[in-house]
Parts: structure tokens; sequence; C-alpha cells
């Protein structure tokens, strides 16, 4: 059965009321609850959100236009990057509304476009003088009230009363005050010339980049961190690694502390990233290029301690037990960015 515009609506509200739920559980101990959230069905419930989108956009047939298209397509992006119930929240209440006014603006848009159509191919509007400022106010039922009346001739009237906005659609009549102002429109004929008075479209393209450039200057600051170009800082552990070490063996700890989990790692202060490599050089370790110090050598990385530790203690213990290291975990740590060569 197909569902209603009302069977969307419930679905959309219980999606938050079970995504902001799961934000509330994140803070609690799992030990008793017996396991986290499952970021993986989150996310399927925050694609239906997209799929609700995608479906309204293609009722106002606006689902073929580039700024719908892109902001669907980095709402979906952007819910497969994340990886915390209280971002995908964020997702779901900031970006899918932005998606969605991207969506009715550009239906907007899409209206007074087809008034400037029937206005600029009317032989009445060619013989009009001077300028004159016509009000296209919607209808609750749909179509438009234009003021002021008989100007423009019985039959261009008709047509242009007759012309489908927002409240031809039945799922927004009830959001009449809400958009009424949205579905106004100012036309200024002028010598028998029309043209909108208010460029909703340029608006909203603006504010679209605008939005998307920082969000790609969020995405870029996150992904040079993790790359390790950036300063990083967070919680984690630190190696004091005292013993005869190789370049192999080091390789091997360092290794092991990302698989177990962590996000950034450095040895003697250089920060690793991921066009790093490690070598022997006479006794000591050359990193990217550099000699560090070996005695003790420190090793320090970043992640939750209590995964990554016990990871990187387990190699130590079977594979390593001729070295002594000592394992402390630290609450802020800062890790510098690779240095360029």
């Amino acid at each position: 059965m197909k569902m209603t515009y009302d069977d969307k609506v419930k679905i959309f509200a219980v999606l938050l009321i079970v995504i902001n739920g799961m934000v509330l559980v994140a803070g609690m101990d799992y030990t008793r609850l017996g396991q986290a959230p499952d970021l993986d069905a989150s996310k399927e419930f925050a694609n239906n959100v997209v799929n609700y989108l995608n479906d309204l956009a293609i009722s106002l047939e606006v689902d073929d236009k580039s700024l719908v298209r892109q902001s669907l397509a980095q709402l979906h992006y952007n819910i497969f990057l994340v990886d915390s119930p209280g971002e995908l929240t964020r997702l779901i209440q900031e970006d899918a509304a932005t998606a969605r006014r991207v969506i009715i603006e550009e239906y907007v848009q899409s209206v007074g476009d087809k008034l400037l159509s029937l206005l600029n191919n009317s032989p009445v509007v060619e013989q009009l003088s001077g300028r004159n400022l016509l009000v296209f106010t919607p209808r609750p039922e749909g179509g438009f009230s234009i003021t002021p009346e008989g100007l423009l001739g019985e039959e261009l009237t008709r047509e242009l009363e007759a012309v489908e906005n927002l409240f031809s659609h039945s799922r927004f009549q009830p959001h009449y005050q809400n958009y009424k102002d949205d579905i106004t429109f100012e036309i200024e004929v002028e010598w028998g010339s029309a043209r909108l008075l208010s460029p909703v479209h340029e608006r909203t393209t603006r504010e679209y980049w605008e939005g998307l450039i920082s969000d790609l200057r969020s995405e870029y600051s996150r992904v040079s961190r993790n790359a390790g170009f950036s300063e990083i800082t967070g919680s984690g552990i630190r190696l004091e690694v005292h013993g005869d070490l190789t370049a192999r063996e080091l390789r091997q700890i360092v290794d092991e502390l990302f698989i177990s989990g962590a996000y950034a790692v450095s040895v003697g202060g250089r920060r690793l990233a991921v066009n790093s490599y490690i070598l022997d050089s006479d006794g000591n370790f050359e990193v990217d290029g550099m000699i560090v110090a070996t005695r003790p050598l420190i090793v320090e990385a970043l992640g939750d301690a209590t995964v990554i530790r016990p990871g990187v203690r387990l190699l130590l213990e079977q594979v390593m037990w001729h070295l002594y290291v000592e394992i402390t975990d630290v609450d802020v740590l800062t890790l510098p960015g690779k240095t360029p060569q």
C-alpha cells in the first residue's frame, strides 16, 4: 500500500525521537544495558529521511535540479561518514532541514519562472506602459490572487491565477501560514517586460554554496588531522620503550596501535602520516628522513586507551618480551602535524 504524507511525517517524527534517544543512551553505562546503540541501524533510519526528501523532490518535480541533487548527495555522503549518534542527530536536525529548504525554494523558483513566462509571452503585457508592480499572493487551496485587479485582462488573469503553488499539494495546505510568505511574489512589469523583485534562486544558490564551502573546509581539516598533516589533540597512551628495538619491531608496534583503534601516532615527537616510513639508522631510527632519539623511545597514540592499551601490551608480552615498556594513560595529548620534507 502506498504511504500517505501523514504516514511519512509520523515516521520522520519517530525517527527524530529514536535518534535523540540514542544520543541519551550514548552517555549511559553500557555495561548495565548490555550493549551500545547500533550506529548502522541508526544510519538506516537516517537514509530513510534522505529517501523521503527525494520523494518530496520528485513530487514537486525538482528532483532534476542541480542544487537538489547536490544537497541530497551531500546529506547521504555525510551520513555515510558519521561515526557517532550525536553527529547523526545533528545531521538530521540541521543538514536534512537544509536539504528540505533547498527543495522547497527550487520549487518556489520554478513557480516564479512559470509566472514570468506567462507574463512575458502575453500581448497584454507588451502593451502596458510605465512601471507596474504586481503582487501574487497564494491561496490556501492553491493558485494565486493578483493585485492590483483588472490590469492584465480576464484571460491572462485566469491563467496566472491557475498556476500551481505549494498549496496545490495537499501536504502543504495545513502549513499555509508557515509558507505563505515564501510563495508570495512581487513582479515588476516595466514597458512590456516582467521581472521578479525577490531573486529567491540567487539567494538559495549563494547560501547553498557558502554552506558547502564551510562543510568542505571542516572536512578538509578533519581529513588533514586524521591523515597526519595537522596538529591534533585528544586522549590516549604514551609508551616509553627501553631496550634494543629494531625498526621492524617499531613498525609492528605502530601497526598494532592503528589496528587497535589509534587514530594518530607519533614516534620520538615525529607525527606519522599516511606516507611515513621508519628505518634503522646507526643505532637510532630514521622517521621520514629525521633521526629520533631512542633512549628511551617515546611513542604516543591518540584513541581509546582501554582498547589500544591491551592490544599493544599483548604484542609486547608475546613477541617483544625482551623490551621494557612503560605504558601510561594520558587524558590530554597533542600531536604535531607532520613536518613537510
